[in-house]
């Protein structure tokens, strides 16, 4: 069977207990938060029979809570003595992911439904100032219709059980063996590669943003350029080189490592003022001018020294070897696709 396959198959089967945190007044809500998890195959758990004055019945939420999968927290304008903030605190302790829908403070909202007394109001404030600030809950969605709210809930389920995957229960047919184990493992490894493609999509405007910004600061950087003629007796001409240009010409030479002195007769051919007269062979660019723009580009993560210059007894020093780093490639395909892209 295709890993694909394998991995739908097998998410199919999986049960997570799910449980939906919220006040009295959120019936409907919360009625159609049980909708969409019974709707992706899973269990909703709702402690809306136990009465939370009872200190069994408590102890039955508590033990509820912390053996869910996953803790739905619907919060409005109602601080029900503190019950949710409670189960919250349950949650965070067990720990349980917290997918925590929070109502925005500009929606419309029956007077009804909120509080009146200054004491709980000011609780309720300082328990959503505590949701949004905490690290710890794993999702924090806005919602200002109730109709919204489904939509909502399915995406962030879905986003969680592949980001943040439980245990949950799958039925026993009987019959485990080395295929199951095998099974899972394969299971495992397809949900480690799906977590770093959702990292990688999902941080993808964040890199691109970094991109531009390192070529601009490659534009107002740079760095001058010297030569040394096979015939000369000093170094002659100063180019002023942009340090844009040069990351320009160097990074399809290093998309495999390359030294510092293959790297300095790359420029100082492509470079070279004077293209009738021959440049020797040994450094025709200073190899401090080269270790610095190198170092230059190490320090924006543009490439990477893969020998770190290690000395070797029987040779003398190693010559530093540059290769692209994987930002330097994401760097150099913004700068390709900006030009390409200029009419």
């Amino acid at each position: 069977m295709p890993r694909g396959m394998e991995v739908q198959v097998f998410l199919a089967a999986m049960k997570y207990h799910i449980y939906i945190s919220a006040s009295g007044e959120l019936r409907g809500e919360v009625s159609s938060l049980e909708q969409v998890v019974w709707e992706l195959g899973h269990i909703p758990v709702r402690p809306s029979v136990l009465n939370t004055e009872n200190d069994t019945d408590n102890q039955i939420i508590h033990k509820n809570i912390s053996e869910s999968d996953y803790f739905l927290l619907l919060v409005a304008h109602k601080w029900n003595n503190g019950r949710q903030k409670d189960e919250y605190e349950r949650a965070i302790r067990s720990g349980v992911p917290v997918i925590a829908f929070i109502i925005d403070e500009k929606a419309r909202w029956k007077a009804a439904k909120c509080d009146t007394e200054r004491e709980d109001i000011d609780e309720m404030a300082s328990f959503k100032e505590i949701l949004a600030a905490n690290g710890t809950v794993a999702s924090k969605i806005y919602w200002q219709k109730s109709a919204d709210l489904p939509e909502k809930c399915r995406e962030a389920l879905t986003r969680a059980f592949f980001t943040n995957t439980r245990q949950g229960w799958v039925k026993s047919t009987g019959q485990e063996g080395p295929e199951l184990a095998s099974l899972v493992g394969r299971l495992v490894s397809a949900n480690e590669e799906l977590k770093q493609r959702l990292h990688a999509y999902t941080n993808q405007p964040k890199i691109e943003e970094l991109s531009m910004k390192t070529i601009n600061t490659l534009e107002t950087n740079s760095a001058q350029i010297s030569f040394f003629y096979l015939e000369g007796e000093n170094w002659e001409h100063n180019l002023q080189c942009s340090y844009l240009k040069i990351f320009k010409l160097i990074a399809p030479e290093i998309f495999t490592g390359k030294s510092s002195g293959e790297l300095a007769r790359f420029l100082a051919a492509v470079l070279n003022p004077e293209l009738g007269r021959p440049l020797r062979r040994e450094f025709p660019v200073p190899s401090n001018t080269i270790k610095k723009i190198m170092a230059d580009f190490n320090l924006l993560n543009l490439c990477n020294c893969i020998n770190h210059g290690i000395d070797s007894p029987a040779e003398g020093a190693a010559e530093e070897l540059w290769e692209l780093s994987a930002f330097g490639r994401e760097v150099f395909s913004q700068y390709r696709f900006k030009n390409l892209a200029l009419p």
